[in-house]
């Protein structure tokens, strides 16, 4: 009789566990659904946690043509930009012309640029028009002290004159050229006729070194309005947010600092010509070496002088102006761009 009570209470359990066993099934699935969501979200980066950019080698991306036949006149680039199309641009500064270049890395001479001076920074407005700075270095016979426009028939023109050696450009939320004036240590704005203001004039970017009397150089501009700009002669970056300025950064712990760009989680990267390195600043002013190397010849794409940034989807593309003195020995062949796979895209 006991055996049989057993049997008959095993039975009444597999029967209740049987008739309820969709239950147990469906608690399964939602500890699972459960378990994997936990470890997703475990797993993935908070929303509001910031991305930082990490190191980066960089690659070759093109080794600039001749573009004048003059083997004594050094094909090195200065300024870079890229259009709405993935093309990149740059401006050499001895042979006097800027380069484009596609995403296959096949180049040509966009345009030839009257007179005899430096070409220097680049900016792209919205209709793909380049704009490129012609400085003089104190020749009065050389170039224009200008800023030349070049339209995508390559026709060149004066957009702008009158600015102490133009270097770094950038347009502002406004459509305004923002100018970075080397020779003055100031930034001034040109608006959409070509006529040139004054917009800042500070101590904090005009160089304090004899050495090295060049002030504002690379500038950039976030979404919200902020700018940046370097300050070559004192090693450092300076913020100018609603018409406060201030140094970004450490003071002086950028030697060589050149020009400027911006990605869209907000780190601002800064090239540094005299330490062949690309430095980053998180919006938080905290300092990241995205890439750096040695004394090199640059023929796989290595950093000689960096001078120039530019962002097309998450690649970073570099000028390597090949000036001799720092980490750089000497200007020579061949005369590249570089290009760094970043993972942020540009702002």
């Amino acid at each position: 009789m006991r055996i049989c009570a057993a049997r008959l209470i095993i039975l009444f359990y597999l029967h209740v566990i049987v008739k309820n066993s969709y239950v147990i099934v469906i608690l399964v699935v939602v500890v699972i659904i459960v378990v994997a969501a936990a470890a997703l979200f475990l797993l993935q980066p908070a929303a509001n946690q910031p991305k930082v950019p990490g190191k980066s080698t960089p690659e070759l991306f093109v080794t600039i043509q001749d573009t004048d036949g003059a083997s004594q006149t050094p094909s090195n680039a200065e300024g870079i930009i890229t259009d709405s199309k993935g093309n990149v641009y740059a401006s050499l500064l001895a042979e006097r012309a800027v380069v484009i270049i596609d995403q296959t890395g096949a180049q040509r001479i966009f345009a030839r640029v009257p007179g005899n001076g430096s070409l220097l920074g680049l900016a792209v407005d919205a209709t793909d028009n380049i704009y490129v700075a012609d400085a003089n270095f104190g020749d009065p016979q050389r170039s224009c002290n200008c800023i030349r426009k070049i339209t995508q028939e390559g026709n060149v023109t004066i957009f702008a004159s009158g600015i102490p050696i133009p270097n770094g450009l950038v347009f502002d939320r406004d459509g305004n050229l923002l100018v970075a004036s080397s020779g003055q240590g100031a930034i001034y704005k040109v608006d959409k006729d070509g006529r040139v203001s004054l917009f800042l004039d500070n101590d904090l970017i005009k160089s304090h070194n004899t050495q090295r009397p060049i002030g504002a150089n690379g500038i950039a501009v976030t979404n919200d309005g902020t700018i940046y700009v370097t300050n070559t002669g004192d090693s450092s970056v300076i913020k100018i947010k609603d018409g406060n300025v201030s140094i970004f950064g450490s003071a002086n712990d950028f030697p060589g600092a050149d020009g400027l760009t911006l990605d869209s989680a907000g780190n601002l990267y800064i090239a540094q010509n005299s330490v062949n390195t690309i430095s980053a600043l998180t919006p938080q002013g905290a300092k990241v070496i995205v890439a750096q190397n040695g004394n090199s010849t640059g023929v796989n794409g290595e950093l000689e002088a960096p001078a120039s940034l530019a962002f097309y989807q998450d690649r970073l593309y570099v000028s390597n102006a090949d000036f001799p003195g720092g980490t750089n020995s000497k200007t020579e062949a061949p005369y590249t761009i570089s290009v760094l796979k970043i993972g942020i895209p540009g702002q």
